[in-house]
């Protein structure tokens, strides 16, 4: 009987300490929600309205119900003049909402910059900061995924070698009649026999003057082929994740 008696109490002991164990961690993680649904969610939509900017926060604010939008404003304002779009916590913020709508940094890139040619790659490359201070998330995407020409010069050999097994001949020596690339020539010629470096340099000097467009097209090409084998694993040519953090 007394067994019987101590069983019960232990059942009844253990029941409780679930309960409590179980109702504590419901508490603080309904809790959590409530304090979103109450108050993190206009704190959210307030750092998205300073993300966009003055003319298109209006309009976005314009859509919420009379409630809402009051407090998003008193709350935009709590935040005062020296919050800008900029800053990490509404960078992240807006990061994180295209993130759950299934854009990621590769998207929104290749959304921009697919197909894109040398000279307007270089432009957003020149104009980074400024883009930067329009849309954070964008611009960073940009320069995540932004390869130039340029930048063969500080690729490792191994896959600098393996470029240029997919290059024809006459493509490359177009391609280094370009200006500023006198680093990616030497890269080119370490990377190749003597005799093939010498015939690459005579190609070069005695192809004569040819169309900047053409000098351009074959740049292109080169760096489609380098897109092409970084897609499929057979060279990295950097780390990229493909969040925003």
């Amino acid at each position: 009987m007394n067994s019987e008696n101590e069983t019960a109490k232990l059942e009844e002991w253990a029941h409780e300490e679930m309960e409590r164990r179980f109702s504590e961690a419901d508490e603080k993680y309904m809790g959590m929600i409530e304090e979103y649904v109450a108050g993190g969610f206009c704190e959210t939509l307030a750092r998205l309205a300073i993300y966009l900017g003055r003319e298109r926060a209006e309009r976005a604010i314009g859509k919420l119900s009379e409630e809402t939008r009051v407090e998003v404003e008193r709350r935009i304002e709590a935040f005062g003049d020296k919050t800008r779009r900029t800053d990490l916590e509404i960078v992240l913020e807006a990061g994180h909402v295209l993130e759950k709508a299934g854009i990621n940094s590769k998207t929104m890139a290749d959304s921009v910059i697919n197909d894109a040619g040398q000279k307007v790659l270089a432009a957003f490359y020149h104009e980074s900061d400024t883009l930067f201070a329009r849309n954070p998330v964008l611009a960073t995407s940009i320069e995540k995924y932004t390869f130039l020409f340029e930048d063969i010069a500080h690729i490792d050999d191994r896959a600098t070698q393996k470029i240029l097994r997919e290059v024809e001949g006459v493509t490359l020596a177009k391609a280094l009649r370009g200006k500023n690339v006198e680093a990616v020539r030497e890269k080119i010629y370490q990377n190749m026999s003597k005799r093939a470096a010498e015939m690459l340099k005579e190609d070069i000097e005695f192809m004569g003057p040819i169309p900047v467009r053409e000098v351009d097209a074959a740049q292109k090409e080169i760096l489609d082929i380098i897109r092409r084998l970084e897609e499929c694993g057979e060279i990295v040519i950097v780390d990229r994740e493909e969040d925003f953090i």
